[in-house]
């Protein structure tokens, strides 16, 4: 197993590298031969609203962080093979991401829309499983 760390940078002037909270990507040794995990600039067409589908209401999104999975080749992978997946670890600590977030959804964007994104807590950790290459993620703030 291969745990990197994407780290906050909540003070930096450019909003595309104005990363909320720190996570944490697993990758298991497969996957971890295969790719590097790097911090990635969120990119200007992220959505700040999305329709919950759950109650069809109007949530503004906070993002958090980017990333994306590098091939050896210097490209970054869309989506990992049929049946492979990493996990996503999002830490909920004080002053981190507000105590209501777990009222809130975590969300991902797939490039094209936004959807919420399937996990559990695990004491103050989200815990989550993707197999998209470069998924910025967030959480709806109403």
């Amino acid at each position: 197993m291969k745990r990197v760390i994407i780290p906050a940078n909540p003070k930096h002037t450019d909003q595309r590298k104005h990363f909320f909270a720190e996570i944490a990507i697993v990758l298991d040794d497969d996957i971890a031969a295969k790719y590097d995990v790097v911090a990635k600039e969120f990119p200007e067409d992220l959505p700040d609203f999305w329709v919950d589908p759950a109650d069809n209401r109007k949530k503004h999104i906070r993002w958090i962080s980017n990333f994306g999975l590098r091939k050896p080749d210097g490209m970054f992978e869309a989506k990992l093979p049929k049946g492979q997946h990493y996990q996503v670890e999002i830490p909920l600590a004080a002053g981190q991401i507000e105590s209501s977030v777990t009222a809130a959804k975590i969300v991902y964007f797939d490039g094209k829309k936004v959807k919420e994104l399937p996990g559990k807590f695990q004491g103050r950790v989200f815990v989550a499983e993707l197999d998209l290459g470069d998924p910025p993620i967030g959480h709806t703030t109403g």
